[in-house]
């Protein structure tokens, strides 16, 4: 997609959850098409290809994060329709989509975003993803919980764990990080799973490392 069309999705997207929360009716063949999660997941994966396929020197780069914003807002309202719902298997891959765009955001980068945020106008500011300081961590731990409540998929429950592990590690967390991989066993589990997941598991085991580091617990390193 060219940007253009990649906003007009999300903002068609925006408009069906404004239709479902103002209770407008809607024919049953209407509602039948409302896949809400194929739509986001769709336009996710759209998101991560320009990504992939830009310089973070391009200008296009620049605006693409801009539409990262919008796709975190958008999931969030996904998120909220599979709860209210109590669809727990959609709920649970929002989430895992969600944290995938979180996990590695330390809470100083919102900081910093907050501070260029409130030089904007007031109607400018609301179109901004932002986590308050100290809500980084509860939220990736909320978004896990999610996943867990799905139930059924061990791969499902295996990479949020390594994303809450992860996200605890980057804050310097060393001890919890350190001791939740070991009680979730994950290393007995992980040459079964698919590749993504094994290059997370890595990362993961790295930034464990980097967090005993920078808390000069140099004999765990």
């Amino acid at each position: 997609f060219d940007r253009q069309k990649l906003v007009s999705i999300i903002q068609y997207i925006n408009d069906l959850f404004d239709l479902i929360d103002q209770n407008v009716p809607m024919s049953e063949k209407r509602k039948g098409k409302l896949h809400m999660f194929k739509f986001f997941d769709h336009v996710n994966k759209e998101l991560h290809t320009a990504f992939q396929r830009l310089s973070p020197q391009n200008l296009e780069y620049i605006k693409r994060l801009q539409d990262e914003h919008k796709l975190l807002h958008l999931g969030e309202r996904v998120l909220k329709y599979y709860k209210d719902k109590e669809d727990d298997s959609n709920a649970a891959k929002t989430s895992l989509i969600l944290l995938d765009h979180l996990y590695a955001k330390h809470s100083s980068i919102y900081a910093k975003m907050q501070k260029i945020v409130d030089q904007k106008p007031e109607e400018e500011k609301a179109k901004f993803y932002i986590l308050k300081p100290g809500q980084t961590q509860a939220k990736i731990d909320d978004l896990v919980n999610t996943v867990f409540e799905e139930g059924y998929n061990r791969a499902f429950r295996i990479k949020a764990t390594l994303y809450k592990i992860y996200h605890h590690a980057i804050h310097d967390e060393f001890f919890y990080a350190r001791n939740l991989m070991s009680t979730s066993q994950i290393s007995g589990k992980i040459n079964k799973q698919d590749e993504d997941t094994q290059i997370l598991y890595n990362r993961t085991i790295v930034q464990i490392g980097l967090s005993a580091f920078r808390c000069g617990l140099f004999k765990e390193c």
